[in-house]
C-alpha cells in the first residue's frame, strides 16, 4: 500500500508539478507587485497630502477648482495601468499601425507649387 501511495504521487508531481509550481510562482508575483504597488501609491498620496496640509485655505481652495486633485488621481492610474500594462506584455512596446509610405516623391509632387 505504501508502494502504490508512493507511486501515485511521483506520478501526480511528474504530471501536474510543473503546473503547480507555475501557479504558485504566479501568485507569489502577483501578490508582491499588488502589495509594492499599493505601498507606493500609498506612499505618493500620503507625502501630497503631508505637503498639502500647510497651505491656506485660499490657495487649497484654487487648486480645488483648478481640478488639481482629480489630475493627480489621473496620473497615479495611469501610471499603474501602465505598469500593468507592462506587466502583461512583457515590457514590450506597442509600434504605430500607420507607416509613411516609402514613396515620398508622389506626397512630394502633390503639395509642391
Amino acid at each position: 500500500m505504501q508502494l502504490l501511495f508512493t507511486g501515485f504521487i511521483q506520478v501526480f508531481w511528474l504530471l501536474f508539478g510543473a503546473g503547480i509550481w507555475y501557479v504558485i510562482k504566479l501568485i507569489g508575483f502577483g501578490l508582491v507587485t499588488y502589495t509594492g504597488l499599493n505601498f507606493a501609491t500609498d506612499t505618493i498620496l500620503a507625502y501630497v497630502q503631508a505637503n498639502f496640509d500647510g497651505l491656506p485655505v485660499n490657495i487649497l481652495g484654487m487648486l480645488g477648482l483648478l481640478g488639481i486633485d482629480k489630475a493627480f488621481n489621473i496620473l497615479l492610474t495611469v501610471f499603474a495601468v501602465r505598469l500593468v500594462h507592462m506587466g502583461v506584455t512583457g515590457g514590450s512596446r506597442t509600434t504605430a499601425a500607420w507607416k509613411a509610405p516609402a514613396n515620398t516623391n508622389v506626397i512630394n509632387g502633390i503639395f509642391k507649387a
